[in-house]
């Protein structure tokens, strides 16, 4: 009878776990919108730093001269 208690529990706790959603990453950030070269140039500058850059996303939405 313990068997099957114990069995019966790993069943559950295996299911349980099959049905939790698994996230995998941060949460999604806007992205950082560039149209000036003043803001590509600014942009160039915080990239020095690794931490500034982690998970951004940035878009460049008009051509610089």
């Amino acid at each position: 009878m313990r068997k099957r208690i114990t069995a019966c529990i790993g069943l559950l706790l295996v299911l349980c776990l099959a049905l939790t959603p698994v996230y995998a990453g941060e949460e999604e950030t806007a992205a950082l919108v560039i149209t000036t070269a003043d803001q590509l140039l600014a942009f160039a500058e915080n990239c020095r730093l690794d931490s500034y850059s982690q998970g951004l996303s940035v878009r460049l939405d008009t051509d610089l001269t």
